[in-house]
């Protein structure tokens, strides 16, 4: 969605691009909600006025109500921690490998958290959920996550014979 009058500054701390374009949500659950199909009004209702009504509140009080998703990357990483309710990088992106390489495991074999746990009994609703996302956005978000890790963390997640495979 674009705001044209130009009545709210474009930064990144208003979710607005140079522009006008805003952001009304984290690209993925946009994708995701797309993907079921979405309506005029309730996009209207649950996207639209809640981030006008966010700016005022931010612009009163400096704070949005809700919280608000990091900017760039660090937003997509954000996303992964709260939909899979996992920190451990390495565990993020042998899950998004597995859903991007339709290699997720049988309901009755262990969770790829390592917990121990049948995946039926621990993430596979979770990590169903990503198989919404597109394969291009999968792999890009595990590029993304290896350069984040090398850049930050100085070890390889993502081995090149499982880039191969993608």
């Amino acid at each position: 969605m674009q705001e044209i009058t130009e009545h709210i500054k474009r930064t990144d701390d208003n979710h607005i691009d140079k522009e006008g374009f805003c952001c009304l949500d984290i690209e993925h659950i946009l994708e995701k909600e797309s993907r079921k199909g979405i309506d005029l009004t309730t996009f209207y209702k649950n996207k639209v006025y809640p981030f006008f009504t966010n700016y005022i509140f931010k612009k009163e009080t400096g704070d949005y109500a809700n919280g608000e998703y990091a900017h760039f990357f660090d937003g997509v990483i954000q996303y992964y921690k709260e939909e899979l309710g996992i920190d451990d990088f390495k565990i993020i992106t042998n899950i998004i490998y597995a859903v991007a390489s339709n290699s997720i495991p049988n309901r009755n074999e262990l969770c790829l958290c390592g917990s121990e746990l049948k995946i039926k009994q621990c993430h596979l609703r979770k990590i169903n959920s990503l198989k919404s996302l597109s394969k291009s956005r999968l792999i890009s978000d595990l590029i993304n996550f290896e350069e984040f890790v090398n850049t930050n963390y100085s070890n390889h997640i993502i081995s090149n014979k499982q880039k191969r495979l993608l």
